[in-house]
């Protein structure tokens, strides 16, 4: 391979520009989410300001907190929506470009003088701009496609906290946000459980439930992607 004058980059063989979307879990992840406060928000705000059980001193103002609350977690799961849609990324051997829900932007691979890996995340740096690229939305094998080419495009001394043999067993886990994800849902099943106990109303139970279930499926989830092969017989 030939090293690009005055530039950090080595020219990879790409015949074309290859594009990288998100992994169908992603969309059904954020659909889940979207439904569950839903779900939650349309319960909170009935149960509110019908006053099922007389726990509200005062339903209507009630009811309009509920709403206002729940209705931008709506709001941000259905940007998740969004992103899985028009979200994705696009690499060749002369730019990297990123395409946003609302925006995109590119980088010349030439003029790239530092690549950071942070976890899932890999900091592209120019001299006068940054494009911070998640790893973690994307399949297993695009995520090593793109470790791969990171690798293999950068030179090694512009790369910092990077090995190959760290990256591809990084990307072989679950992401960190989805771990997050899941402490906050069980930290709000405990939440409602604790004002259903409380008797702060009956409303607090479903939520806590609702959640709680939740909670539940996706550690299964990320439990299933950090063993892919338990159970399975070796062959």
């Amino acid at each position: 391979m030939n090293t690009v004058e005055n530039s950090f980059a080595i020219v990879p063989s790409l015949p074309h520009t290859k594009c990288y979307r998100f992994a169908r879990t992603f969309l059904l992840q954020a659909s889940c989410f979207t439904a569950l406060f839903i779900f939650i928000d349309v319960s909170s705000v009935a149960a509110a300001y019908w006053n099922i059980d007389g726990s509200f001193g005062r339903p209507k103002l009630a009811a309009l907190i509920f709403g206002l609350f729940w209705s931008g977690w709506v709001f941000l799961s259905l940007l998740l929506i969004l992103a899985y849609f028009r979200e994705h990324l696009l690499v060749s051997q002369n730019t990297i470009t990123k395409y946003g829900c609302f925006f995109h932007r590119s980088i010349q691979v030439t003029e790239v003088n530092a690549v950071i890996w942070r976890g899932n995340h890999v900091v592209v740096c120019t001299r006068s701009s940054k494009m911070k690229i998640d790893l973690s939305p994307f399949t297993r094998q695009n995520r090593e496609g793109l470790t791969r080419y990171f690798l293999e495009t950068f030179e090694s001394r512009i790369q910092e906290g990077c090995s190959c043999e760290v990256e591809f067993a990084r990307n072989r886990q679950a992401p960190v946000d989805a771990a997050i994800c899941v402490w906050l849902l069980f930290i709000f099943t405990a939440v409602s459980l604790g004002c259903w106990i409380l008797e702060c109303g009956s409303q607090f139970l479903a939520c806590g439930v609702a959640s709680g279930l939740a909670g539940v499926w996706y550690l299964r989830r990320i439990s299933a992607r950090r063993n892919p092969t338990s159970g399975s017989p070796s062959q």
